[in-house]
């Protein structure tokens, strides 16, 4: 599974990222495999959206499940959007589990998924706002 804490980071750096183009690249713990996210922000007079690239090397089992941050401290989170694969022959369904997604992808490939995270409340930012992301 890939690393929940990524997203949270990706959500946080979202926060801090000014116009253009960034990316990092992210190892999972104990397992070597690199995480590789770009960010796009677009600003425009309705809010912010940040586009959000991850690209990652698939497993030999062509199988994969992430984990989309649905719930964070007794609040429904519902910014990540728009969900999709951009890699070749790469389809996106849900799991069993609420909130996660099984990738299935060609073996051994590159995988490469996109999504849109937005701003999922409204009105001042106080408690319990601090809970979801802030763009």
């Amino acid at each position: 599974m890939l690393n929940y804490i990524c997203t949270q980071l990706a959500l946080w750096l979202a926060a801090a990222t000014t116009l253009g183009i960034a990316q990092c690249r992210f190892s999972a713990d104990g397992t070597g495999q690199i995480l590789t996210y770009a960010f796009d922000p677009t600003v425009t007079t309705d809010g912010t959206v940040l586009h959000v690239t991850l690209r990652f090397h698939g497993s030999p089992g062509s199988q994969e499940e992430i984990e989309i941050p649905s719930q964070w401290a007794g609040e429904t989170l519902r910014g990540v959007i728009n969900i999709r694969a951009l890699s070749v022959e790469t389809v996106i369904a849900d799991a069993a589990s609420h909130g996660s997604k099984v990738i299935h992808h060609p073996p051994d490939q590159d995988v490469v998924l996109a999504y849109d995270v937005v701003k999922d409340w409204t009105g001042r930012f106080s408690h319990p706002a601090e809970f979801h992301g802030a763009l």
